[in-house]
Order: structure tokens, then sequence, then C-alpha cells
């Protein structure tokens, strides 16, 4: 169906462009402050392949925004800084301030517990006794909950208006896998159940509430936390690599990440987050909450001499030897970063509407930084005589991963090597470049590309831990993490030749012996259907219940029964002399069956995973 623009939506957008030329904005796009950034941000979007961009910029004395590119690849419209952008997980961060407004009234504190709340859901948390789940935990991702699942974020069984509580139907999705306050560890269930602790309290839809209690306070008039679709004349429409478009959709998870906005909106909201005087007058948010805004909580990071991580909205981060208080986020087709400087008296928001996994968006983070012309944080010196110590030394994997069902990949292709020359230490991972860390003292680091403190070592619990204050690791016995790669090599090679021998002896059926064999390559070759039906499909159904992904469920359930019964009718052959090599092979494969199947990776159920 083509869009139709309605009367009211001519009306609508007319109205728009006239209240934000009325609206308190210290300087527009048309000044020579952005006139000098023009060129510098088509350039990065040229160079990295985007779309469109809004933007702005606070300083103490004036509001910026501005706008370059198009905001619909198909129709060629430029973008415009009134265009409305979906922000991903800079979501949070609005949300987050609606949370502190309840609080402030005194209708929720940091320490409420959240099964009180929310006395309909299972949350299983093995520490409940000592270490309940609390909204200060939701808040600073610290609850131990899995980040998302497959069949919360690829789905098409969605409606904007759903209930939130449907996207935890699995009992087993809210399991918490690390003691509630111990790290860091990021989680987009966290903030729905946030959204639903506001629905609780507040007795009616999270986005109706943040609409009236923090959207139109902060002036915020062309935001919303509801669902927007294409036919908003405003929206710019989201673009994969090659121009590719991407409709908004809606989400299961959706007060964590489903929010639009525009750039004067977000230079409201930046200034709200800068000025204290606003708070302490209208009382809006308590001073004392705020000044929590990007002070990591009491995480064993912390307490081991780290200070850098994530606060009740924002984390603090040391990029381009500037010190401030971020959020990134990222959507369908949308890319944001919101970043302020409160020492400075600064900040900066973008959003772009293309989702470019080549791109370095860091680029747009520099220019905007390097803009604002941010004084460089103090550089910490390392110790002069660092000193050496071989314990440390060794694997470390995440601890937690994001995902229970993706933990065995993870130990294996995301885990770190920590090696040590003269006290300086060498990070050596598969998936990027290596990190080289400064040593300041009592097992804090500084990465060398950093001016503050970015890592700690620390002991707990007999155990030895590396963490940035966003992602921890733990160390990990070489030989077990040598067995997990062995399983693998060894269960790889048995598949490759047990696939050629088998393929072979199903050629050759009417005249070879060990047929045994044709059960498992059966299997293998099984597998053409799903992958094939898997590639016809849109990638948004993959956590779905369709015939490819229950077709891939059951070849993966049928492979230690086909396996296994192969192995069973060689060694029962006169011939097993013959055939021994068949069954080592037939058992070594099921043994990197067994390996994932106690990850919880086989059989594969996408819409559990």
């Amino acid at each position: 169906m083509k869009n139709i623009i309605t009367t009211h939506q001519l009306v609508f957008t007319l109205f728009a462009v006239v209240i934000s030329c009325l609206s308190p904005v210290y300087a527009t796009s048309n000044n020579d402050a952005v006139s000098g950034i023009d060129q510098k941000i088509e350039q990065v979007l040229t160079e990295q392949q985007l779309d469109g961009i809004v933007w702005a910029m606070v300083e103490s004395d004036r509001n910026v925004t501005g706008a370059q590119g198009v905001s619909d690849a198909q129709s060629q419209k430029a973008m415009t800084e009134l265009h409305k952008m979906y922000v991903g997980s800079v979501t949070k961060a609005v949300l987050a301030v609606g949370v502190l407004r309840l609080i402030t009234e005194q209708k929720l504190s940091l320490d409420t517990r959240v099964s009180e709340m929310l006395p309909s859901l299972e949350i299983n948390n093995p520490w409940s006794k000592t270490h309940p789940i609390t909204v200060r935990h939701l808040l600073t991702h610290t609850s131990g909950l899995d980040d998302i699942r497959l069949h919360q974020l690829l789905t098409t069984q969605t409606d904007p208006d759903m209930p939130l509580e449907l996207a935890f139907r699995d009992s087993s999705t809210l399991d918490v896998r690390n003691q509630p306050g111990r790290r860091f560890s990021y989680s987009n269930m966290g903030f729905t159940l946030l959204g639903m602790v506001i629905e609780k309290v507040a007795a009616e839809r999270y986005e109706d509430y943040l609409l009236d209690q923090v959207l139109k306070p902060l002036k915020m008039h062309h935001s919303s936390f509801h669902f927007v679709d294409e036919h908003d004349p405003m929206l710019a429409i989201g673009h994969y690599e090659n121009q590719v478009r991407q409709t908004p959709v809606s989400t299961v998870l959706r007060p964590a990440g489903q929010f639009v906005t525009t750039a004067p909106d977000m230079a409201k909201f930046l200034r709200f987050l800068l000025t204290e005087e606003h708070d302490t007058k209208s009382n809006f948010i308590a001073p004392q909450l705020l000044s929590l805004m990007s002070t990591p909580q009491e995480t064993e990071s912390t307490k081991h001499g780290l200070k850098i991580g994530q606060g009740l909205i924002l984390s603090g981060r040391d990029r381009h030897d500037a010190m401030g208080a971020c959020r990134p986020g990222s959507a369908y087709g949308y890319n944001a970063y919101l970043c302020i400087f409160p020492e400075h008296n600064k900040a900066y928001f973008w959003a772009v509407n293309t989702d470019n996994e080549s791109a370095n968006l860091d680029k747009l983070n520099q220019l905007f930084i390097e803009q604002l012309d941010l004084e460089p944080a103090e550089l910490v010196e390392p110790e002069a005589l660092p000193v050496q110590n071989p314990e440390i030394e060794g694997v470390y994997v995440l601890a937690p991963n994001k995902m229970v069902h993706f933990a065995l990949p993870d130990l294996m292709f995301h885990s770190v090597y920590l090696s040590q020359n003269g006290g300086q230490l060498t990070v050596q991972s598969l998936q990027a470049k290596d990190r080289v860390l400064l040593p300041l003292g009592d097992g804090i680091y500084r990465d060398i590309t950093r001016r503050t403190p970015s890592h700690v070592i620390y002991e707990a619990r007999g155990e030895q831990y590396l963490t940035d204050g966003f992602k921890t690791y733990s160390k990990i016995s070489i030989v077990k993490f040598t067995f997990y790669w062995v399983s693998l090599s060894v269960g790889l090679l048995s598949f490759v030749y047990l696939l050629l021998i088998g393929l072979y002896k199903l050629i050759r059926l009417k005249t070879s012996q060990n047929r045994a064999l044709v059960l498992p390559v059966i299997n293998f070759i099984a597998f053409a259907v799903p992958i094939y039906l898997l590639s016809q499909q849109h990638y948004l159904q993959l956590g779905d219940k369709t015939l490819a992904s229950l077709s891939l469920f059951v070849c993966s359930a049928l492979l230690p029964l086909s396996v296994l019964t192969a192995a069973v009718l060689l060694i029962r052959q006169r011939t097993f002399k013959d055939s021994k090599y068949h069954v080592f092979a037939l058992l070594m494969f099921l043994q990197w069956y067994c390996v994932m199947f106690y990850w919880d990776f086989m059989p594969i159920a996408l819409w559990k995973i």
C-alpha cells in the first residue's frame, strides 16, 4: 500500500514546524558554529556509508541542532532537524528519568524489590533471600538477568499494544545468572521490567505516564514512547547497508528501546541533565538522585578501585581524551549516541538512520568531542616500578556472557588471553586488536589509549577476574579451555570424515558394506531443508516458530539418535575391525554434540533461545 498523507498529518507537520521555531533553542543550524562542522559531518556520512543524521550540541549559553543526508534513500528527501528518529537504547536514559521521578515523589525507592512489585512474574533468583533484585539493580544493569533472548529480539509476533508481561512467557527467561549487585551485565529485559514497574505504580501504560510526567514537562513535544510507523511524514526511515530500507518494527521489549525523538527535543533533554538549577527549583528529580546519574554503584569493580561504570541514567566513558557520561543506542535501521560532560557544561547527541555493520560510528563521537573543544581528562601516569605477577596471566572468559544459550560460543570465541611483560599487560582476543594496559597500582590499569583508569584485576571467592566496569572476565583453567577447543576440533574433523565416507556409502549403497553410515549422512544432508527455508524467510522471523525453525529443531534433535544408531550397528557387525575408525569418528562427533547439549546449545530451538 502507498503511504497516503492525510490532511491532519499535514496540519500536524506544519504545527510541529511552528512550535519548533518558537521553542527555546539558543541557536539553530543556520549559525557559524554549525556551518563549521557541516562539511566534516558530510565527509563522515560519505566515508561510513550513512544515509542521514540529526544532531544536537549543548553548551553553557546555547543549543545547536542540525541535520545532513537523506531521511529516505528511496525518495531522496533531505533530512531535517525536525525529522524523528528511533534511538534504540538511548530510550533507557529517558525512561530512567521517569523512574527517578517516581522515586522523587516517594512512590517508589531504589531499594524497592521487583518481585514484590511484580508478583505474577517468576523470577528465578537463587540469591533472593539475601540479594533480591531491586529497582537500583535494574537501572544499573546489575540484576544478573540475561540481556535478551533471540525470540524477543527477532520476531514478527509483536503488537505495539501487547501487555509487557507477554515478553516473559517462557519461565526460564528470568533466570538470574549472577548475584544481583555484583557485576554490570547489560539487560534489555531489566528495562522492560522497569516499564512494568512504572505501570504498576502509575496504574497506566508506561508510554502515557512518561508522556505526561517527563516529555511534556521537558517540552519534548515531538518525542514519543508509543510506536510510530512509516505513515508519519516526519519519521526518517531506517536503512541497512546499500540503502536497504527497514520500516519501523515494534519490539517485544519495547521499554528498553522504543522511543522516537528529534534533535531539538534531545537538546532540551541534554540541557535538563546538565542544569542543576532546574532540578532544585522544580524538584522534578531529587538532586541526590541526579548526583548518581553516572556514578557506578557498589559492584565488585568499584569496591576494588575502578570508578567507571553504569550510574542510574548514564555510564561513565573515557573517549577521545574526554571523560563523559554517555548512552549508545541502536534499533532496526538506526544508531544513536548521547554524551554529556557536566564539568564543562557541554553535551552532544546524534542519530543516524543507517545500521551499517562496517561503519565506524565512533568517528562521529570524535568529531563532536573535537567540536565541543573539551579539555582533556587528567592523564594518570603508570607506576614507576611495576610489579610482575604471574598469577594473573592466562585465559579469561566472560562472566557472565550476555545470553545464556550462547555461553559456549562466547567461551571459545570471545575469551581473552592476558600476558604480562614487566608489569604491563596485553589483552589478546580473536575479535579485536590487542589492548595494552599500563599498571597504576593496587590491581588497577589504564588502557594505553585512555587517560583514566580503565581496568581492574581482582580476586573474589578464590577466582581471578578482569573487568573494565562493563565486561567482566573470570580466569579459566587452561586445561578446561583446551578441552573445549579439542572437543570442537575433533567434532568438526569427525563431521567431515563421516560426511565424506557416508556420501561414498550412499552412492554405492547396493555394493558397499558399513551401510550404517548412511543414517548420519542423511541426517546431515537433511539440514539443507531448514537452511533453505531460513534463507527464504525474513530475518525477523528467526525467533518465531516457523517451518524453518521447527525443521532445524527436528534435524538437530535426531543427530545423536542417528549417530548412536550407526555406531551400535557397526559395533555389532562381524567386520567391526574394518569399521573401527568409523565408530571412533561417530563417538567423537557424539561427544561434541554432548558438550553442546550440556551448554544448552543443542538441539537448536530458535524460539526458546
